[in-house]
Order: structure tokens, then C-alpha cells, then sequence
């Protein structure tokens, strides 16, 4: 296949008639590769770690004929992960924070890939929960094939102990009554008959008092909680409903997943969880809830 060369027109300012066209005398020949990359991700979940994003996802990379990006190594650069933090809006905020490459001659990449980003990375004071939007760009010579995803990332707590029970001792009984002696029997007088004797003095034993042994207080049950595995938080419940991966527990007072009023984020049933008014689906029942910033179960139902 040839590329077609236009031809150029040389004006004649003389002769306004006499313009000429002129061709190329060269026979140029050029392929014309209208062949693009592509790609796919799955399993996409970015969280925030010790105040750090970590993002993680399986990728393919498919080469389909098209013209490869060679790098200065004599690689493929295969893709590159661009990000925008949550609540960032200023003008062309994507930040380029990865890239990966494959070695010359391929023509397929895959891989499970897993990166960690800090605040600087991203061009930001600090990162914070919200929604973020990523771009995985498959890259080829002539143009890009572009993977978007948008994902609500909750930042990732120390999981609070389950406090165990201690079984309230039962406190032993035992008390000392006090005793009562027999009276010490006046002793037979002896001596001459008629004689006047003094009688002894009969002993009275005070008894000791009873002790009452102390009740030790019993500790406060405790509350009964039901675990819940969530997805990530999504504008809709639609978007909600397509996504299984388990991100986060959450925890309730009741076992129905959609008949808990209030959620929290831990055992305890203390700290509410901060939805953001999102909805989340529930991995094992596939029922989605949309909760608020204080926890409040504000909408649900089956997917």
C-alpha cells in the first residue's frame, strides 16, 4: 500500500494563469498501520495504608499489530498509571506516578502489579479518603489505549480487639458465727456442812460478730455485634452492586444486613462508621446500603 503525497501548487505572480503542480519525484512508499494496543484490568482496589495510596490490579497488555513505544533500554513501554487524589481540582491534575515496560519482540504483557504512593508522589500536603480517579494507559507508538477508574478509597485503621469476657467469681460464704459456751457449772461445796459459801461467778462468752463477705460488681456484658464485608463506596447503587471484592468490615447490632439502622467500624458498636453517603455492597448477601458520614443506614435493598 501506498501513501498518497498531495501535490504542491507554485503560484505565478506574473501570469496569474500559469500556476503550476508540482509532485514529488520521489516514489515514496509507506506502510499505513492503522493497528492500536489494548488492554484490560481487573481486581482494581486502592486504599490508604499509614497515610501512603497503595494500588493494586492485574493488567494485560496486547500489542495487536500496532507500532510499539521503544524506550532508551531497547524495551516496550507497556503502561502507565496516572492519578488524581480526592478533592484535588486544579487545572490538569493527573499525575504520572508508574510506568512498566516489557522486553523488545514481545507482543503480549501481563502481570499483577502493586504500587505505593506518598502525598509528594501525588503533589499533594496529604492524602485522605474519598474518591479517586485513575487512568491505566495502554501505550503505544502512534496513540494510547485508555482504562479509567474511578474508586472511593477508605483509609485502612488498626482493627480494634474483641475484649474478652471475664466470668465474675462467686464469692464464698463462709462466716464465722460466734460461739456460745455452756456456762462453767458452779463446783460442789465442800467443807462443813451449814457453811456459807460464796457461788462462782458463771462466765458469759461474747460471741464474735458475723462478717458479711464483700460482693464484687460484675462486669458490663459485651455488646453483641455482627460483622459485615463491604465493597467499595459508589455514587450509585448500581455501580455498587457489579463490585464482589470485599474491602472493609463494618459491624451492626443486628444480624440482618439491611435492617441495621446505625453502622460502625468497630466491635465495640462505639465509633460510627463514615460512609460519605455512598453505597456499599455487602459481598456475601449482595445487598447494597448507602451510609451517611455518621454511620446511618440512610437506603437499601437487593442488588
Amino acid at each position: 500500500m501506498r501513501k498518497y503525497i498531495p501535490q504542491q501548487t507554485f503560484y505565478d505572480f506574473v501570469y496569474p494563469n500559469n500556476n503550476k503542480a508540482q509532485y514529488d519525484v520521489n516514489d515514496i512508499v509507506q506502510n499505513i498501520n492503522s493497528n492500536i494496543v489494548s488492554g484490560t484490568v481487573t481486581n482494581f482496589v486502592a486504599t490508604l495504608v499509614s497515610g501512603n495510596l497503595k494500588v493494586d490490579f492485574n493488567y494485560t497488555w496486547a500489542k495487536n499489530g500496532a507500532e510499539v513505544f521503544l524506550n532508551q533500554a531497547g524495551g516496550i513501554n507497556t503502561v502507565s498509571l496516572h492519578v488524581m487524589p480526592a478533592g484535588v481540582t486544579y487545572f490538569k491534575p493527573w499525575r504520572c506516578v508508574d510506568n512498566l515496560n516489557t522486553t523488545s519482540g514481545s507482543t503480549t504483557a501481563s502481570g499483577a502489579y502493586t504500587g505505593t504512593f506518598s502525598s509528594s508522589t501525588l503533589g499533594v500536603p496529604s492524602l485522605s479518603g474519598g474518591i479517586y480517579y485513575f487512568e491505566i494507559r495502554m501505550i503505544g507508538a502512534l496513540q494510547n489505549y485508555i482504562i479509567t477508574q474511578q474508586y472511593t478509597v477508605i483509609s485502612t485503621a488498626t482493627p480494634t480487639p474483641t475484649p474478652t469476657k471475664t466470668p465474675t467469681p462467686t464469692p464464698s460464704m463462709t462466716s464465722s458465727p460466734g460461739s456460745s459456751a455452756s456456762p462453767t457449772p458452779s463446783p460442789t461445796p465442800t467443807g462443813s456442812p451449814g457453811a456459807s459459801l460464796s457461788p462462782t461467778p458463771t462466765r458469759t462468752i461474747t460471741p464474735s460478730p458475723t462478717s458479711t463477705p464483700g460482693i464484687t460488681p460484675s462486669l458490663s456484658p459485651t455488646p453483641v455485634y455482627y460483622p459485615f464485608s463491604i465493597s467499595a463506596g459508589y455514587s450509585t447503587s448500581g455501580l455498587a452492586c457489579l463490585d464482589s471484592t470485599p474491602v472493609v468490615t463494618i459491624y451492626g447490632g443486628t444480624g440482618g444486613f439491611l435492617s441495621n439502622s446505625v453502622f460502625y467500624s468497630d466491635s465495640s458498636l462505639t465509633t460510627p462508621y463514615a460512609g460519605g453517603g455512598v453505597y456499599y455492597n455487602n459481598t456475601a448477601t449482595n445487598q447494597y446500603v448507602q451510609i451517611d458520614n455518621s454511620g446511618n443506614n440512610t437506603g437499601g435493598g437487593t442488588c
